[in-house]
């Protein structure tokens, strides 16, 4: 089965290991391709040094979600066979190949996914404390049930809107059940803040524009809500290539 999976990326060299480890395991014969915001650090060369096709876009040292949401709606437009995936690089969704070919004898064009803040507590900012693929811990996120992953050859238009939190497909859709959604953000708390810092640098002009919002410019407010979140988290215990939850109950914030 071919998979196409499309990561957008800026100053991710912490993350891109685990991302890539994530999807291999699931999809072992998977291309990638990563777009690379001209991060500062090692982003693209560990990405090329791992496989991964780079194409870079250009925001002059700013947060664009109007380009981030323009690539995510075209760069998957030249496969027209398999199935796709377009995220940002803490966006792990779960499901196996197996799954998928199931899904797809079902009919199923667009996975659907069950958001997930996934909760660790790391004490570095590098995350050199843990493995990240054995955070077991999460809070329900609703916000984070994304459509990342459809069926090539279906679709003339995905149409995500900003975040890519919704889509509106040009053709009739056909949902699978939800499958997890793991968004790798919180952690642990230095490492957080680190991430929050600079994207709180780069995107004054998304804020302006209501977008981004959830970029804190004092690292008290951050500090908060990792602390509310280590209070909710829940310990999933699921082993993730059988992640479809039927009971959301499980991990409720309530």
């Amino acid at each position: 089965m071919k998979i196409s999976i499309f990561l957008l990326c800026y100053n991710e060299e912490i993350l891109i290991p685990y991302a890539l480890e994530h999807y291999r395991r699931f999809f072992p014969s998977a291309t990638f391709t990563v777009y690379d915001n001209y991060s500062t650090d090692n982003s693209a060369e560990l990405a090329k040094s791992l496989g991964c096709r780079v194409l870079y876009f250009n925001t002059k040292d700013e947060l664009d979600e109007f380009k981030q949401t323009f690539l995510k709606n075209n760069c998957w437009k030249d496969v027209d066979e398999g199935w796709i995936i377009v995220c940002d690089m803490d966006e792990w969704l779960c499901i196996d190949e197996a799954s998928l070919k199931k899904e797809e004898e079902k009919g199923v064009n667009i996975i659907d996914s069950f958001g997930t803040d996934m909760v660790g507590n790391s004490q570095s900012t590098f995350l050199m404390d843990i493995n990240p693929h054995e955070i077991s811990h999460a809070v329900r996120n609703h916000h984070m049930d994304k459509r990342i992953c459809f069926k090539a050859g279906v679709f003339r238009d995905i149409n995500y809107t900003e975040g890519a939190h919704q889509c509106f497909p040009s053709e009739e859709v056909s949902l699978s059940d939800a499958y997890l959604l793991k968004h790798m953000s919180w952690l642990g708390l230095p490492y957080k803040l680190s991430r929050n810092r600079i994207r709180w640098t780069r995107s004054s002009r998304m804020r302006q524009n209501g977008l981004a919002i959830h970029y804190k410019e004092r690292d008290d407010e951050i500090r908060r809500t990792f602390s509310n979140l280590m209070g909710k988290r829940k310990d999933i215990s699921l082993e993730c290539g059988d992640c479809f939850w039927k009971n959301e109950r499980t991990i409720s914030n309530t």
